[in-house]
């Protein structure tokens, strides 16, 4: 019988498949090069030995990587980029349902902005509806909430809010500039 803490040959080769998958994850390699990557090596000691833990953390470690990746290009705006990152998660492990949680996420996201964008859109033309009606008639009872004896104020909180927001916000001032030349 063969003592507990040696490894038989076949443990071994599953062991150095292991070790060359972390290092190869250490430097980004994670699907390429075709023939020196992470996935790979986790891939062929799961083919070794079924269901062992290291070369399934490993993977779901690589799953893991490509949809922070896909999240934070989500964020900014590079959709394409991010659904070439959950294609490359999905080439790694398509059962891996963190996938389909990020996939749901980016989605949500660009709904979202769509939204933010459609109701900024209409905001400004509603402003500018505003603007047209403030200057066609002869007198304003009540300055806007900017303006006040010709001089303008900003929200403070103004640099902390969406491109949209903030447009939202300035636009009136821009109208009034506009009408009063």
């Amino acid at each position: 019988s063969v003592p507990q803490n040696v490894l038989t040959p076949a443990q071994q080769l599953t062991q150095s498949l292991i070790k060359k998958g972390r290092q190869a994850m250490l430097a980004d390699r994670l699907l390429t090069p075709a023939e020196d990557n992470a996935n790979l090596y986790f891939q062929a000691a799961l083919g070794r030995d079924p269901g062992n833990f290291e070369a399934t953390q490993g993977i779901a470690q690589i799953v893991e990587i490509y949809t922070d990746w896909a999240w934070q290009k989500a964020q900014a705006r590079q959709y394409r980029q991010a659904e070439k990152y959950l294609d490359s998660a999905r080439s790694v492990n398509t059962q891996d349902p963190l996938i389909v949680e990020m996939n749901s996420r980016i989605q949500d996201l660009k709904l979202k902005r769509q939204q933010q964008a459609e109701q900024a859109k209409q905001n400004r033309a509603k402003a500018q509806q505003n603007a047209g009606n403030a200057s066609s008639s002869e007198s304003q009872t009540e300055p806007s909430a900017a303006q006040q004896d010709g001089v303008f104020t900003l929200p403070k909180d103004l640099f902390t809010l969406s491109e949209e927001e903030i447009v939202v916000k300035i636009q009136p001032i821009i109208n009034a500039v506009a009408a009063t030349q």
